[in-house]
Protein backbone atom coordinates (compact mmCIF):
# COMPACT_ATOMS: atom_id res chain seq x y z
CA UNK A 1 0.00 0.00 0.00
CA UNK A 2 1.45 3.17 -0.92
CA UNK A 3 1.20 6.75 1.12
CA UNK A 4 -1.70 7.94 -0.23
CA UNK A 5 -3.73 4.80 -0.04
CA UNK A 6 -2.49 4.59 3.49
CA UNK A 7 -4.15 8.30 4.02
CA UNK A 8 -7.20 7.17 2.07
CA UNK A 9 -7.83 3.67 3.74
CA UNK A 10 -6.78 6.47 7.57
CA UNK A 11 -9.49 8.82 6.59
CA UNK A 12 -12.02 5.98 5.59
CA UNK A 13 -11.69 4.55 9.20
CA UNK A 14 -12.06 6.96 10.74
CA UNK A 15 -14.76 8.99 8.98
CA UNK A 16 -12.48 11.68 7.63
CA UNK A 17 -14.23 12.29 4.53
CA UNK A 18 -13.98 16.35 3.23
CA UNK A 19 -10.14 16.64 2.93
CA UNK A 20 -7.21 17.23 0.73
CA UNK A 21 -4.16 15.29 0.29
CA UNK A 22 -0.91 18.16 -0.46
CA UNK A 23 2.12 17.69 -1.81
CA UNK A 24 3.92 16.55 1.29
CA UNK A 25 1.49 13.83 2.15
CA UNK A 26 -0.19 16.24 4.93
CA UNK A 27 -3.97 16.37 4.85
CA UNK A 28 -6.07 19.31 5.37
CA UNK A 29 -9.22 19.06 6.75
CA UNK A 30 -12.46 20.72 6.33
CA UNK A 31 -14.57 19.42 8.91
CA UNK A 32 -13.86 17.82 12.69
CA UNK A 33 -11.30 15.09 13.11
CA UNK A 34 -12.22 13.16 16.31
CA UNK A 35 -9.30 9.91 16.77
CA UNK A 36 -10.88 9.64 20.15
CA UNK A 37 -10.35 6.18 21.42
CA UNK A 38 -14.19 6.45 23.37
CA UNK A 39 -15.46 6.84 19.37
CA UNK A 40 -13.68 3.95 18.01
CA UNK A 41 -13.76 1.54 20.66
CA UNK A 42 -13.78 -1.37 17.91
CA UNK A 43 -10.04 -0.35 17.05
CA UNK A 44 -6.85 -0.37 19.11
CA UNK A 45 -5.59 2.73 20.92
CA UNK A 46 -3.12 4.75 18.76
CA UNK A 47 0.29 4.74 20.28
CA UNK A 48 1.07 7.92 17.63
CA UNK A 49 -0.57 9.97 14.66
CA UNK A 50 -0.18 7.78 11.86
CA UNK A 51 -0.65 10.87 9.32
CA UNK A 52 0.48 14.00 9.49
CA UNK A 53 -2.55 16.70 9.66
CA UNK A 54 -1.90 20.50 8.25
CA UNK A 55 -5.13 22.71 8.81
CA UNK A 56 -7.94 21.30 10.52
CA UNK A 57 -11.01 23.89 10.19
CA UNK A 58 -13.36 21.87 12.75
CA UNK A 59 -11.86 20.60 16.31
CA UNK A 60 -9.22 17.70 16.17
CA UNK A 61 -9.37 15.19 18.97
CA UNK A 62 -6.76 12.70 19.79
CA UNK A 63 -8.14 11.89 23.31
CA UNK A 64 -8.18 8.65 25.08
CA UNK A 65 -5.20 6.90 23.54
CA UNK A 66 -1.48 5.93 24.29
CA UNK A 67 0.06 9.25 22.55
CA UNK A 68 3.35 9.83 23.93
CA UNK A 69 3.65 12.62 21.13
CA UNK A 70 1.80 15.07 19.61
CA UNK A 71 3.99 14.52 16.14
CA UNK A 72 1.69 14.77 12.73
CA UNK A 73 -0.99 16.94 14.86
CA UNK A 74 -2.38 19.83 13.03
CA UNK A 75 -0.45 22.81 12.71
CA UNK A 76 -3.66 24.91 12.45
CA UNK A 77 -6.87 24.20 14.35
CA UNK A 78 -10.07 26.43 13.27
CA UNK A 79 -11.97 25.21 16.48
CA UNK A 80 -10.57 23.24 19.82
CA UNK A 81 -8.00 21.14 20.41
CA UNK A 82 -8.36 18.08 22.72
CA UNK A 83 -5.36 15.76 23.29
CA UNK A 84 -6.62 14.74 27.01
CA UNK A 85 -5.89 11.28 28.51
CA UNK A 86 -2.89 9.99 26.87
CA UNK A 87 0.32 9.67 27.99
CA UNK A 88 2.21 12.89 26.86
CA UNK A 89 5.82 14.00 28.53
CA UNK A 90 5.60 17.24 26.64
CA UNK A 91 3.20 19.48 24.30
CA UNK A 92 5.83 19.70 21.56
CA UNK A 93 4.34 19.27 18.11
CA UNK A 94 1.12 21.23 19.73
CA UNK A 95 -0.89 23.19 17.23
CA UNK A 96 1.13 26.34 16.49
CA UNK A 97 -3.20 27.93 16.35
CA UNK A 98 -6.27 27.06 18.25
CA UNK A 99 -9.52 29.15 17.78
CA UNK A 100 -11.39 27.16 20.53
CA UNK A 101 -10.01 25.30 24.01
CA UNK A 102 -7.37 23.40 24.05
CA UNK A 103 -7.72 20.61 26.35
CA UNK A 104 -4.69 18.48 27.59
CA UNK A 105 -5.83 16.88 31.20
CA UNK A 106 -4.28 13.46 32.42
CA UNK A 107 -0.97 13.91 30.65
CA UNK A 108 2.38 13.64 31.91
CA UNK A 109 4.24 16.75 31.42
CA UNK A 110 6.00 18.69 34.11
CA UNK A 111 5.68 22.24 31.87
CA UNK A 112 3.36 24.21 29.74
CA UNK A 113 6.30 24.49 27.11
CA UNK A 114 5.46 24.10 23.39
CA UNK A 115 2.18 25.09 24.27
CA UNK A 116 0.38 27.02 21.45
CA UNK A 117 1.18 30.42 20.48
CA UNK A 118 -2.22 31.49 19.94
CA UNK A 119 -5.20 29.67 21.72
CA UNK A 120 -9.04 31.66 21.07
CA UNK A 121 -11.00 30.47 24.68
CA UNK A 122 -9.67 28.65 27.79
CA UNK A 123 -6.64 26.32 28.40
CA UNK A 124 -7.26 23.35 30.79
CA UNK A 125 -4.61 21.02 32.27
CA UNK A 126 -6.04 19.32 35.09
CA UNK A 127 -3.89 16.47 36.47
CA UNK A 128 -0.59 16.61 34.57
CA UNK A 129 2.17 16.41 37.32
CA UNK A 130 3.18 20.31 36.38
CA UNK A 131 5.97 21.69 37.50
CA UNK A 132 6.51 24.74 35.54
CA UNK A 133 4.18 27.55 34.10
CA UNK A 134 7.05 27.65 31.11
CA UNK A 135 5.36 28.28 27.89
CA UNK A 136 2.58 30.37 29.24
CA UNK A 137 2.21 33.80 27.60
CA UNK A 138 -0.61 36.75 28.70
CA UNK A 139 -1.83 36.16 25.36
CA UNK A 140 -4.14 33.27 26.59
CA UNK A 141 -7.35 34.27 28.15
CA UNK A 142 -7.82 31.28 31.36
CA UNK A 143 -5.73 28.63 32.49
CA UNK A 144 -7.34 25.92 34.24
CA UNK A 145 -4.43 23.30 36.09
CA UNK A 146 -5.98 22.50 39.28
CA UNK A 147 -5.20 19.24 41.27
CA UNK A 148 -2.02 18.40 39.68
CA UNK A 149 -0.64 16.22 42.24
CA UNK A 150 0.41 19.81 44.82
CA UNK A 151 3.69 19.95 43.01
CA UNK A 152 2.55 23.08 40.98
CA UNK A 153 0.39 24.24 43.44
CA UNK A 154 2.80 23.92 46.62
CA UNK A 155 5.99 25.68 44.62
CA UNK A 156 3.56 28.46 43.31
CA UNK A 157 1.32 28.57 46.62
CA UNK A 158 -1.62 28.66 44.26
CA UNK A 159 -4.72 26.88 46.23
CA UNK A 160 -7.33 27.27 42.66
CA UNK A 161 -7.44 28.15 39.00
CA UNK A 162 -5.22 30.63 37.42
CA UNK A 163 -6.69 32.70 35.73
CA UNK A 164 -4.88 34.80 33.17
Amino acid sequence: MNNIEFIKDFCERYNITNYTINDDLSIDVYDDVDLDFDIFRDFDKLNYIPIKFNKVSGYFSCSDNNLKSLKNSPIYVGRSFYCDNNMLTSLEYSPDYVGGDFICNYNRFTSLEYLSKHIGNEIQCYYNPLESLEGITTSYNKLFCDDNKDKLIRKHKLKQSINL
